[in-house]
Formats: structure tokens, sequence, C-alpha cells
């Protein structure tokens, strides 16, 4: 197994040397904190590109910030595990739903999070806050059509409330399926970070 996970980095460097990784500068206006504005929208992937990749891939992007690619190095109890090219690792579950964070400038982890609970604890790093509930409400799935990789598909739409009240703080996230995978979120992960936007393509 480590081997090949050593594998999976080493392609991916060698994959993603064109590829920026995030931008960590950030415009602050009072308690809310904004990416500073590259011009790059989120992109959507080409038949094409995907064919050109031997290894599932992600593409992450905070606000308006500029993408980042990672692949996927390894699955471990039903954890995934996304590193890009600095390094910086994403965990998220089989839904998409990011449950912790390494090397971002501010770190998150979601802690016993059981999808059917609907709640758990959360750890914010940076500034540092730690084991505050968290709870989660999921609507109905809905069928919705969207376009992925240049074809149109008929997605499962689910929203998802979350709220931690010992700090105020409230966001809806939106996640999209096909073929009981995830292929598109739009995540809030910390009060000190804009929307994170995720694309997910497996192989």
């Amino acid at each position: 197994m480590r081997s090949l996970i050593k594998l999976n980095i080493c392609i991916f460097v060698l994959f993603c040397t064109s590829c920026a990784s995030f931008d960590r500068t950030y415009i602050e206006y009072g308690s809310t904190v904004y990416s500073v504005i590259v011009g790059n929208n989120h992109p959507a992937q080409t038949q094409a590109e995907y064919n050109n990749n031997s290894y599932s891939y992600a593409i992450f992007q905070f606000g308006r910030q500029e993408i980042a690619k990672f692949v996927l190095a390894y699955v471990n109890n039903g954890i995934y595990t996304w590193v890009g090219a600095d390094m910086t690792k994403i965990h998220t579950d089989k839904y998409g739903k990011i449950i912790k964070t390494e090397g971002l400038d501010h770190d998150m982890e979601l802690l016993n999070y059981d999808k059917k609970k609907k709640y758990a604890y959360l750890n914010l790093y940076d500034p540092d806050l730690l084991q505050i509930e968290y709870f989660f409400n999921s609507a109905e799935l809905k069928n919705i059509e969207r376009t992925y990789l240049e074809n149109k598909i008929i997605s499962k739409f689910e929203k998802e409330r979350v709220k931690v009240e010992q700090i105020y703080w409230s966001k809806v996230n939106k996640y999209y399926y096909y073929n009981d995978r995830p292929i598109y979120s739009e995540q809030f992960i910390h009060p000190k970070l804009p929307i994170l936007k995720a694309s997910f393509y497996f192989k």
C-alpha cells in the first residue's frame, strides 16, 4: 500500500507541475475573509482531459482563487485522501463531504462524523477552537440536469445546512452525485475561508 501511495504522489507531482497551489493571500472585512480575486472560474473538465489522467483526481478552488489539482492518494476506512502538489491534504467521505484538511492557512477536522447522526464535533485551527458542536441536516435528494465531462446527465442534488451555534456560524453546502459518487460540491469548511468548490473525477 505504501509503495502505491508513493507511486500515486510521484506521478501526481509530474502531472501537476504546471498547476497552481492555493493562493493563501486573503483580504479581511470585519469578521469575513474573502480570497483575492484572480479572475479564474471553476473549470469543467473535458473528456480528453479526463482520459489523459491515469488516476482519480479532484479540482479544488476557494472562492475565485486559482484552481488546484489534487490526486487521490489512497482510501482508508471510507475516507478519501486527496493530495496536492505542495502536499496539502483534503480528506473526504464517500459523499464528498470534507472531513479534514492539512496544510491550509485555516485547517479543520470533523470528529465522530456520521451522516446519519446529524451532529459531530468540529476542531478549527488558526485560531484554535476545539471540539465544538457541529450540527448538519440534509434535504431530500432531487434530480437535476447538469453537464459532466461534456455530457448532459441527470445528477442527484443534495442541500445540507450546517450550524455551529457556539460561534453563530451557519451555512448551506451543496452536493451533486452521479452513479453513487460525488461529482461536484460547494462547501463552507471554516469561518475564515471562502466557499470551497470541488469537482471529482474518479477512475
